[in-house]
């Protein structure tokens, strides 16, 4: 690697402060001066789009590498790859035995199998053609390795809905652009126009769009409703899946369509708790519902979600589960040497990209019993994950545990079945991450946090960089306090 990439890889800068693309200054080398002047031009191009971040957005960015980009795309490239290969064979490959493996809920399995079905018989797009978008969640790995291309691995991907707040870091990268301007070469990884264009490209835009949302606390559907509108000059409606329907049609090959009810005044109030309301036809729907929102769902209903929603329903049941992880590495003999979808180097590079993640009642799991009782391995290697979980929401760091807590944990395990009133798990390593010496606020003092990046698929392209989520906790939450979201900035025509 290069000076550039030795010197400041995975470091935060002051753009106020560098004068030297090729020798960008950090936040901690930088006086309080250029530090204030980048907040103030942060605050300056903030207040000209008229929009506040939900978190904290810190105005130095994080330099990294065109390098690291690059390893980010190989690595993705090689993961959509399995998980298209897994995910077509889900029903089919009796031998692989995925719904034994990775169990889903009776009506779930019952939806995704007549969904398969209608993708086998044309009426649908088979998964590979219809990924939807995906948000990658990235460790960076303590220590120095002689293959650096084993810093960095992925221990969740975000596949619940399509909008990932992938407006958000649209949002974040423009504003990086316009603090950034008066460089030749030091610009933000992510195009914001390349990230907006693909969530857009999920969407028809000469259909009217409907978005069933539920009662998700964080992910706020307006700004998204905004940008739609000034594209389409049609205005997304938000619908309460309880105000779903089936209506009998002839002309459909499922013998029904998808309608919800509506307030005829469409003032947005509850069509439950009113007279007048009317029945208006989806023809297509973006998803943004939890587990126990389909689940409330008839299966009927939830089949027809599956054919016009946006993300698809196996990205949504397959992909957004942490189990798909576990299955993953327990494929990667059979992707290279059975199924000839991946060579041996890049069997190797999604072994060594992926978190390990054992499964409930996995054979790893049996093995990992077996250390655990002869002392071998220790709760504190680990960290334990609701499957169907997101935002950080019930992670445990194995030292938090009691070792009686533990084991009974370990023991629950054994069992893979979903049930609706009990949560499945399940555990990877606790990565050893590093800390990085970062100035988030105004008081110029210096903290030491962890982070964790992000990256964005469309239809299995890379489509670019998130930001950081930086905490002083371990979990890195930013849903717990003193989280900060980063943005990343690299210096082109340099081979780092």
């Amino acid at each position: 690697m290069d000076r550039l990439g030795e010197r400041h890889q995975f470091q935060q800068i002051c753009v106020s402060a560098t004068s030297n693309e090729d020798n960008p200054v950090t936040t901690v080398e930088a006086d309080a001066e250029k530090r204030q002047q980048d907040r103030e031009a942060l605050h300056s191009v903030v207040a000209l789009y008229g929009k506040q971040h939900k978190f904290p957005l810190c105005a130095h960015p994080m330099l990294v590498t065109r390098r690291f980009i690059q390893e980010i795309k190989d690595f993705n490239e090689v993961l959509v790859i399995a998980i298209g290969n897994i995910v077509e064979r889900w029903w089919e490959d009796t031998e692989a035995a995925f719904p034994s493996r990775m169990p889903l809920e009776r009506h779930e399995e019952t939806v995704l199998q007549r969904i398969h079905q209608y993708s086998k018989e044309g009426q649908l797009l088979r998964h590979r053609d219809r990924l939807g978008q995906w948000r990658a969640d990235i460790l960076l790995q303590n220590g120095e390795s002689s293959d650096s291309r084993a810093g960095f691995s992925i221990c969740e991907i975000n596949a619940r809905g399509p909008l990932n707040s992938i407006l958000t870091n649209a949002y974040g990268s423009k504003l990086m652009g316009d603090m950034t301007r008066h460089f030749s070469r030091l610009e933000p990884v992510s195009d914001p126009n390349v990230m907006l264009d693909s969530l857009f490209a999920a969407f028809e835009p000469n259909l009217p769009l409907h978005f069933i949302r539920g009662d998700d606390p964080y992910t706020s559907t307006v700004e998204f409703e905004e940008v739609f509108e000034r594209r389409t000059g049609m205005v997304p409606k938000v619908v309460n899946p309880a105000n779903l329907r089936l209506l009998s049609d002839p002309d459909s090959y499922t013998g029904y369509s998808l309608y919800c009810v509506r307030s005829s005044n469409d003032t947005g109030s509850d069509p439950r708790h009113s007279t007048d309301h009317v029945l208006e036809r989806i023809h297509q729907a973006g998803l943004q519902l939890f587990h126990h929102e389909y689940r409330a769902l008839s299966s009927e209903i939830l089949l027809h979600l599956g054919l016009h929603g946006v993300n698809d329903l196996r990205t949504i049941f397959h992909v957004n589960d942490k189990r798909i992880l576990g299955i993953i590495h327990q494929e990667i003999d059979a992707l290279v040497n059975k199924h000839g979808v991946l060579t041996a180097a890049q069997g190797e590079l999604l072994q060594r990209g992926v978190v390990p993640t054992t499964l409930p009642g996995s054979p790893e799991l049996e093995d990992l019993i077996s250390q655990c009782r002869n002392g071998i391995v220790k709760k504190e290697d680990f960290i334990v994950k609701p499957c169907r979980g997101g935002r950080g929401f019930g992670h445990i760091l194995g030292e938090s545990l009691s070792t009686e807590e533990w084991e009974s944990m370990l023991m629950g395990m054994q069992d893979p079945t979903l049930y609706a009133d009990k949560t499945q798990y399940i555990i990877q390593p606790f990565i050893q991450q590093p800390v990085f010496d970062l100035m988030l606020d105004e008081d110029n003092s210096v903290c030491q946090n962890f982070m964790v990046g992000t990256y964005y698929i469309f239809n299995g392209r890379y489509v670019g960089l998130g930001g950081w989520r930086s905490s002083p906790g371990k979990l890195c939450s930013m849903t717990g306090r003193g989280g900060w979201r980063l943005q990343s900035v690299a210096v082109t025509g340099l081979s780092n």
